[in-house]
């Protein structure tokens, strides 16, 4: 079947689905393809499909039928194709193209399956809903700080940091898997600069803003060139009203894709970009 994996940013939808193919593939023979959606068309996402099934290569100008007529004619084993990032789907044609295929089943990754899911068919909203979505939360503070255990035992000496320390980093964390791994990083690092052979209360004190700043800078990125503008135009103005992005956008657009490989986008585009860059916590939107 195919599945839906929802959660905010950072709780290990990607992690968990690379975890269950992986295991999969020890197991059977199956071919897997892990393809980011976002900033892709739909032609590129399937031919990424293609090259990771036939691991041969393909034309980047190749057309979309003579992808899926090749793809139907070579996947000739089971095969679970991982859509990362599926907020991003430019439509939702490469959905409906690969379920045309009867050995294949997708996994789609997204942050918000209420918005997502109304965009989508009724057909194929109903084929991801309901059992075959898995929604991820946010840890305990128990939970994330097991998880924290684990890599301070495996990447730090011993007794490097106590289990209360650990703790208060998966408190200070909300149950973010990322925020918590980053923030003992950050821990480690600084107690290391300080010449510390365990890390201390002061060295948490000061992890904190450290690892914030890096999964940022992490995550901006990440994010293809329509989204870097956006950001770009708000990080100028510290603050804008919907209306004034829109305008400041429009004014700058030829200047700013004058030599870019891509073209300037439409409102409803940018709406859907400003909303990857809410979940990825770089902007905070009111109203």
């Amino acid at each position: 079947d195919n599945l839906l994996l929802s959660g905010p940013s950072g709780v290990g939808k990607t992690s968990l689905a690379r975890y269950v193919t992986r295991t999969l593939q020890e197991r059977t023979q199956l071919h897997t393809v892990h393809v980011r959606c976002i900033g892709s068309t739909t032609g590129q996402i399937l031919r990424t499909i293609q090259r990771g099934i036939t691991e041969e290569r393909v034309p980047e100008n190749q057309p979309v039928t003579t992808t899926m007529q090749q793809l139907k004619t070579t996947i000739d084993q089971p095969a679970v194709i991982i859509l990362d990032e599926a907020d991003e789907l430019p439509e939702t044609d490469v959905l409906q193209e690969l379920q045309t295929l009867p050995q294949l089943s997708v996994i789609v990754i997204i942050h918000d399956p209420t918005h997502w899911l109304s965009q989508i068919t009724t057909d194929m909203a109903h084929n991801l809903d309901g059992d075959n979505h898995i929604g991820l939360d946010r840890y305990t503070v128990d939970e994330l700080a097991d998880i924290l255990e684990d890599r301070a035992n495996r990447g730090l000496p011993p007794n490097a940091v106590t289990r209360t320390q650990l703790e208060r980093i998966a408190d200070e964390a909300a149950g973010v898997a990322r925020r918590g791994i980053q923030a003992l990083y950050a821990a480690a690092q600084i107690a290391a600069e300080r010449n510390h052979t365990q890390i201390q209360s002061t060295d948490i004190d000061d992890c904190f803003p450290r690892a914030r700043r890096q999964i940022r800078k992490s995550n901006l990125r990440s994010l293809p060139f329509h989204h870097q503008v956006l950001y770009a135009i708000l990080h100028q103005a510290d603050e804008l009203t919907s209306r004034e992005l829109h305008q400041r956008y429009e004014q700058l657009a030829d200047e700013v894709y004058a030599t870019a490989a891509v073209t300037p986008i439409g409102k409803r585009a940018r709406r859907d970009k400003l909303r990857k860059l809410q979940s990825y916590d770089l902007i905070e939107h009111h109203g």
